[in-house]
């Protein structure tokens, strides 16, 4: 016979008054049910038993099989029940605040305290979990989601105080908890802790509303930019006065009262100090100041623009959790994030909400990374926004002598500088005086991995605010999302195995189409907790919200039948041999009969580039659908192609009958070669912006286009991989992607 039946354990008995042990645990368990478990316990814990696999080995059943390394009792064994008063437990007696009838569903939740059996004296807890009684069996998890034992359940009938022992671990209850907490996650890990309430700016993302058309007439170019100097004759305009590192100042410095008046017209007033916030950032017991928003610049923001100061300011203040001083910024391409950015990087340049202008700013430096491509376009907004001498701007795209310069400079506060030249420079960067007081990662869905090299090299400044600008943070999976996440607040959706378990998992097994009712019930409460926990942090707004202010923008799919070249060129690739052959053979002559397909219906002879076309990647019928190509072809035929003969009449309309401008959008070199030649064909002017531009030339060629007529540069030619990230391509009213991208979000960011 097992000698864990034989052999009854035996436990002190516990009265009202709880163990110091005991209690202290205890009330750990009603505020913050993973607070008892330290990072001792959960390494103790994972060499004692492996994982389970979550929520996906959990027995529904009567006779389920047992789940991988946990250990399994016959049944559970209760060691010691509270009986409140009555002498003998009852299945029957009416619920009291410590006794639970069992909820519909014949399920029950609780939260409890568990440890291994311990020999000593005074015994204490390994931490808290959670007990999941289903029917006749009960499966335990610690705060983590990780099932760490389950056996058969005799007595369903359980109350606070209970004994029990399951699968080789001693628990005792302590309260039940609702079923609504255990589907949403709540009972489990860092989204346990009391949630804060939100502020008025909308954090979710808004449903999809089509856009009213109110506007008729385009808007023109030129608006966007700054007016024309004013020539010598008229009257000059006053500076205002400069003074502490070249920062604007409204009036003379004064430690309690704040640089901008709060009480004017249309100031824009950020958020006070709260007294804990204070009691742990205000050590000094400095005089609380209000933060306000240089006037210059709070003119020139729109509605939904202040809020997004506002709420950046709060998260990387850690006004919205203690624990979290980061945001992510994921508007919708135009709706001005840089313009947004700006305003807060100078509002924490100067300005401090204890002991006001004279203490300093919040940020002694701020550090800008972007893609190489949109470096000089930071740099020309800092410009357009603040002019030349109100903050220092440094470029680094020098060598490391230079970026040692600005470390060591007191007049400059910003450096801006690509994510491939920071790698090479962040040992220099990381001796700054004053240190980096804020990171921002422009298109931050490059930080979407947690062990690549790009991330890792922020962890050497040290620096906890910061702020990720993205319009598309959710792409592929929500692995990617975590990455981001904890990039901006470290910790706060705990490690990527909790996260995996509490919310991957049951939100994708909730999709599954063989998933249960039960399945969908788990996954669409986590899904919505993650959302609420997600909206502390990340705002993101759509377009909708400018939709009064912007021409309607309208967006078609066009599907164009291919010629009969190319649908003889397609049957000789697909013939059923060759199929079979890609099907049975190596990943790489899929995707490279992928890629032979897209040059057929992007161009029909790009099938002939040699570059293109690996040997050990082709079969033998390419060489049957090259020879179907015309004999002694030169120059450009549009008629090969469908997609190339719409493009060229859509071209020459628009040329003919209307004053706008196009973008002409692909993910190929190759491709643009072809769009190339048919403006050199049709004389049409035309820029060209893919990886072999120079970084010098990039943001010439973007204002030249925007500021020119249709006769100076009619089509500008855009590499979606090389220059498709932020450009602000005002000057075109058309747009056209001319081959889609296998990640949506690609396109997404073509869109002007």
């Amino acid at each position: 016979m097992d000698p864990r039946l034989t052999k009854q354990f035996v436990s002190p008995l516990i009265s009202k008054t709880r163990s110091s042990a005991g209690q202290a645990a205890g009330s750990r368990s009603l505020h913050s049910p993973f607070a008892g478990t330290t990072p001792s316990f959960k390494r103790k814990l994972e060499d004692y038993v492996s994982d389970s696999g979550g929520e996906e080995d959990v027995d529904l059943g009567l006779h389920g099989t047992q789940a991988i390394g946990m250990e399994d009792d016959p049944v559970v064994r209760v060691v010691h029940r509270r009986h409140h008063g009555e002498s003998t437990p009852s299945f029957t007696k009416p619920p009291t605040s410590t006794h639970v009838q069992r909820p519909t569903g014949d399920e029950s939740y609780w939260m409890v305290q568990w440890r291994k059996p311990q020999q000593k004296k005074h015994k204490t807890w390994d931490g808290d979990g959670i007990l999941i009684v289903r029917g006749t069996r009960c499966i335990l998890k610690d705060t983590d989601g990780k099932d760490i034992a389950s056996a058969a359940l005799k007595d369903p009938d359980l109350s606070a105080g209970d004994e029990l022992r399951v699968g080789g671990k001693e628990i005792e209850i302590d309260r039940s908890i609702p079923a609504r907490e255990y589907l949403d996650g709540s009972c489990f890990g860092y989204s346990a802790l009391p949630t804060v309430q939100a502020t008025s700016t909308s954090a979710t993302m808004q449903p999809y509303r089509p856009l009213k058309p109110t506007m008729r007439q385009p808007v023109p170019a030129a608006s966007f930019f700054n007016p024309p100097a004013p020539s010598k004759s008229s009257s000059p305009v006053p500076k205002r006065p400069l003074t502490g590192m070249g920062l604007s100042v409204g009036k003379k410095a004064n430690p309690s009262e704040p640089r901008y008046d709060p009480n004017a017209p249309g100031a824009i007033v950020m958020k006070r100090p709260s007294k804990s916030h204070a009691a742990k950032y205000n050590k000094r017991n400095l005089p609380i100041v209000d933060v306000v928003v240089d006037p210059v610049l709070g003119a020139l923001l729109r509605t939904h623009q202040k809020e997004g100061v506002k709420f950046m300011y709060e998260c990387v203040m850690g006004m919205k959790r203690v624990e979290a001083t980061g945001c992510i910024l994921a508007d919708e391409m135009g709706l001005g994030k840089t313009l947004q950015t700006i305003t807060l990087v100078h509002t924490l340049l100067q300005q401090n909400p204890y002991g006001g202008p004279s203490i300093g700013g919040v940020a002694g430096k701020v550090l800008i990374v972007t893609p190489v491509s949109l470096v000089q376009n930071w740099k020309k907004e800092f410009h357009k926004w603040l002019g030349k001498n109100r903050i220092g701007v440094f470029v680094g795209d020098k060598e490391k002598n230079d970026i040692k310069h600005f470390a060591m400079s007191k007049s400059h506060q910003v450096l801006l500088i690509g994510y491939e030249k920071l790698r090479t420079v962040i040992d220099v960067i990381k001796t700054c005086s004053p240190p980096i007081g804020l990171v921002i990662c422009d298109e931050g869905h490059r930080l979407k991995s947690k062990d690549n090299k790009t991330t890792k090299m922020f962890d050497l400044l040290g620096t906890r605010r910061r702020i990720i600008l993205s319009g598309t943070p959710l792409q592929n999976d929500l692995g990617e999302f975590w990455a981001m996440s904890d990039f901006a607040c470290p910790g706060l959706l705990d490690t990527y195995p909790t996260f995996v378990k509490l919310y991957e998992k049951p939100i994708l097994k909730s999709r599954a189409p063989n998933c249960t009712a039960k399945d969908q019930e788990i996954g669409k409460a986590r899904m919505n907790k993650l959302a609420e926990i997600t909206a502390q942090y990340v705002l993101r707004r759509t377009a909708d919200i400018m939709a009064d202010v912007l021409p309607p923008k309208h967006e078609y799919v066009v599907f164009i039948a291919p010629t009969s070249l190319q649908l003889s060129m397609f049957a000789k690739l697909l013939q059923p041999k060759a199929l079979q052959a890609f099907i049975r053979g190596p990943t790489a002559q899929c995707l490279g009969l992928i890629n032979h397909l897209k040059q057929i219906c992007n161009y029909p002879p790009l099938l002939t580039r040699k570059e293109d076309n690996n040997t050990n990647n082709t079969i033998a019928d390419l060489n049957a659908a090259v020879q179907l190509l015309p004999q002694n072809q030169v120059g450009l035929s549009p008629e090969l192609s469908g997609k190339m003969l719409v493009l060229e009449k859509f071209l020459v309309a628009l040329y003919r009958d209307t004053e706008e401008k196009i973008v002409l959008v692909s993910n190929y070199t190759s491709t643009l070669d072809v769009l190339e030649t048919l403006c050199r064909h049709k004389r049409y002017k035309y820029l060209r912006l893919d990886g072999s531009t120079a970084q010098k030339n990039r943001q010439e060629y973007v204002d030249k286009f925007n500021r020119s007529d249709q006769h100076q540069a009619f089509v500008f030619l855009l590499s979606a991989k090389a220059g498709g990230v932020g450009l602000n391509l005002i000057g075109g009213s058309r747009l056209v992607l001319f081959d889609s991208d296998w990640n949506p979000s690609t396109g997404e960011q073509n869109k002007v």
